[in-house]
């Protein structure tokens, strides 16, 4: 595969055919990473790129700019011949610096385009376009002589948009004159938004609707891979001479789409407002290959949002230079992720006092020690809710079943426990005593959450123990058959 070279040059790297050349010394992990993908990530990044800048782009000039930086733009200053838009695309002129004029007190310069046979070219995607979006920031210097008008937007010698010599926009469509009613500033900058739709073409000022038009052909649909801006068609109808500035324009937007109705009300209003989220690369796009390298979609997004970036190449130095940050980042997300759990698992913990943990085993251990205590709250409620519904059946029964039933499920459960053979002599007994051992206690709510999680790791060792020694000497079945009727009866 070959590229430009110039078509690289932002890069942090050059390609030759099968060569590429960076500026800087790969690691044992790039190294596997290029034996593994080759350079077809980087040309299958860099053909994305240039597809999708065919159909959504902005073009904005930087000040002391001397030239158009690539194919996608290029100046005329004659007729449109197809051999010389190739050249263009492929060579600087040597004149091109006089197309560009710092704008004052501004990091910006603008497009000055002479006399009458100047104009700018646009690449874009080879499918027709049915529905677009133009948004033009320009200035017009000087008003056309009477009778000619100022071109900005032509299909052909029947339809177009223009500026009249009185300084209205003008919309001339199949035949068919629409006017704007406001008249034009000179020597000021505006935002002109040009939106066609299959059935009709509007033209806003500065965000204000001028001119709404039905469309009933196809006159204003493109089909080629170009758009022509400035380009006057007819030269009789604007006469400017060579060395006086016909138009100036600093910015030039377009979109193979419809915006939104919010965009205009808010984005249109002036040429001062960035279009930058407008033409924004979608994330899938940018981060494709980017996952593909080895990075974490959440790297590629922290690192967008943090430095206000969606070059990939970018985002690839900021990861590469940056990558023990975003692996403490991971690391610390985690953690707290792990700390959200224990707070929510059980209310006695909250996270001021545990986030002092660092050792992930610790957690682990309280986690471990609570999911055993829930679990046994959540076994103990079940077997309570089934007894319950069992007890509702019970009530359509005679009186003689309904003790016999009570006597059969309630003795079974006591059996050889030394208490009381009926349940309401056990729950009337307050001389009866349990003793719990180091099974379960009793907590302290005015101690600090902390001095209970630490409680919780020094007796962790002895609970675990129990509840093995437990499982070792019985049957699973026998085992929890046992826990489920002394913690029904515990809670009873």
């Amino acid at each position: 595969m070959s590229f430009e070279m110039q078509t690289m040059a932002n890069f942090n790297f050059n390609i030759l055919p099968n060569i590429g050349i960076w500026k800087y010394a790969f690691c044992e992990e790039y190294i596997r990473r290029l034996f593994t993908y080759s350079l077809s990530y980087i040309a299958v990044d860099y053909k994305q790129l240039k597809e999708y800048r065919q159909q959504v782009n902005t073009f904005r000039f930087s000040k002391n700019q001397q030239q158009f930086e690539n194919e996608l733009l290029v100046p005329f200053n004659e007729p449109f011949e197809e051999n010389l838009w190739g050249k263009k695309k492929k060579e600087i002129d040597i004149d091109e610096l006089k197309y560009f004029k710092n704008i004052d007190e501004t990091n910006e310069s603008t497009i000055q385009l002479f006399g009458n046979k100047t104009y700018l070219v646009l690449l874009k995607s080879i499918e027709q376009w049915f529905e677009y979006t133009l948004i033009l920031d320009v200035s017009i210097p000087n008003l056309p002589a009477t009778n000619e008008h100022l071109t900005i937007f032509s299909m052909n010698s029947e339809s177009g948009i223009y500026i009249t010599h009185s300084g209205q926009i003008c919309l001339f469509n199949d035949g068919k004159l629409n006017q704007s009613k406001t008249i034009l500033k000179l020597n000021e900058y505006m935002r002109l938004l040009i939106i066609v739709q299959k059935k009709y073409i509007d033209i806003y000022l500065n965000g204000i609707l001028q001119i709404r038009s039905n469309i009933d052909n196809d006159q204003f649909v493109l089909k080629t891979n170009r758009i022509h801006l400035f380009q006057e068609i007819d030269l009789l109808m604007n006469t400017t001479n060579d060395d006086i500035v016909r138009i100036e324009c600093k910015s030039i937007t377009f979109l193979n789409r419809l915006i939104e109705s919010e965009w205009i009300t808010k984005q249109m209003k002036s040429s001062n407002y960035s279009l930058e989220s407008l033409v924004a690369l979608p994330f899938s796009l940018i981060a494709s290959n980017l996952i593909a390298i080895g990075y974490k979609d959440k790297w590629i997004k922290l690192a967008m949002k943090k430095y206000n970036t969606t070059n990939s190449q970018l985002i690839d130095t900021i990861i590469r230079e940056n990558k023990n940050e975003f692996l403490k980042s991971d690391h610390d997300n985690l953690q707290q992720h792990h700390l959200i759990i224990l707070s929510r698992l059980n209310p006695l913990i909250e996270l001021e006092n545990i986030s002092e943990l660092d050792n992930d085993e610790e957690i682990t251990v309280i986690g471990q020690f609570i999911c055993d205590h829930e679990n046994s709250i959540e076994t103990s409620k079940f077997l309570k809710n089934s007894l319950s519904i069992e007890n509702a059946d019970t009530n359509e029964l005679n009186e003689n079943r309904e003790v016999r039933f009570e006597k059969e499920w309630y003795q079974q459960t006591v059996h050889g426990l030394d208490i009381p053979n009926n349940i309401f002599e056990w729950m009337n007994d307050k001389s009866s005593k349990t003793n719990l051992g180091d099974i379960y206690q009793l907590i302290d709510l005015k101690k600090s959450e902390q001095k209970f999680t630490t409680k919780i790791l020094d007796k962790r060792k002895t609970i675990h123990k129990s509840i093995r020694y437990s499982h070792q000497q019985i049957s699973k079945k026998q085992y929890l058959d046992s826990r489920f009727a002394c913690e029904n009866g515990l809670i009873s």
